[in-house]
């Protein structure tokens, strides 16, 4: 089993993504969120998107302490990420996500 922490759609029908995600940490606190738009993802050749893959699973990997559940989907070209609730934290990992993968675009941030 691989450890990534990117975790792909199959390509069977799945819940819905608001039904996945964890809303709450195991405290209890709110979680907080993020949603990039990794523009023409889908249309890059394997090897291209392969690269991405590995930088996101870099990065990812290296706040494993604080995330709780992070999704590509690759048909629609996002990148969804949930974390532990701490001011910034959301914008710091986009921004080292847009430094790696300049396609990757912040679309969305909800900080409860």
């Amino acid at each position: 089993m691989n450890d990534s922490l990117i975790k792909t759609i199959p390509l069977q029908a799945a819940e819905p993504l608001w039904q996945r995600v964890p809303t709450r940490t195991e405290y209890g606190e709110l979680t907080a969120d993020f949603m990039m738009l990794i523009k023409r993802l889908k249309l890059f050749h394997q090897q291209k998107q392969q690269l991405i893959f590995n930088q996101l699973n870099h990065i990812l990997n290296a706040y494993a302490s604080v995330i709780l559940f992070a999704e590509v989907n690759v048909q629609l070209g996002t990148l969804w990420v949930t974390h532990r609730p701490r001011p910034g934290l959301g914008l710091e990992i986009a921004a080292l996500i847009h430094t790696c993968i300049p396609e990757a675009r912040l679309i969305g941030q909800h900080c409860k």
